[in-house]
């Protein structure tokens, strides 16, 4: 078997385990991320906030800032949490947040 038709049947493979079709024809999304979220800016201090309320795997707040004396740009990340918890980042001193997001995971 050559390489290249060993690596199709693999790519193969694998797209099927993370997707299963339903009855009605529908992708089913894998199991395993978190669900429910919910981002936005921090109430106090220059950051972000992130929650899920629902689903496994893990997520982090993210948060873009913009340094006030002009010059470039950051990303601040915040450490990674489970479903019901909050996730936080802040910008440093000398800096103001311009927007964030979050960032989510499946489990290993």
């Amino acid at each position: 078997m050559s390489k290249r038709i060993a690596h199709f049947l693999t790519v193969a493979v694998v797209a099927a385990a993370l997707f299963t079709v339903s009855p009605g024809g529908a992708v089913a999304a894998p199991a395993g991320w978190p669900e429910s979220c919910w981002d936005g800016p921090s109430k106090v201090g220059n950051g972000w906030m992130a929650k899920c309320d629902a689903g496994t795997g893990k997520y982090q707040a993210v948060v873009f800032c913009q340094v006030i004396l002009g010059g470039q740009k950051l990303v601040r990340q915040g450490g990674w949490t489970h479903a019901g918890t909050w996730a936080t980042a802040f910008c440093p001193g000398g800096t103001n947040r311009t927007s964030g997001g979050i960032n989510s995971s499946p489990d290993p």
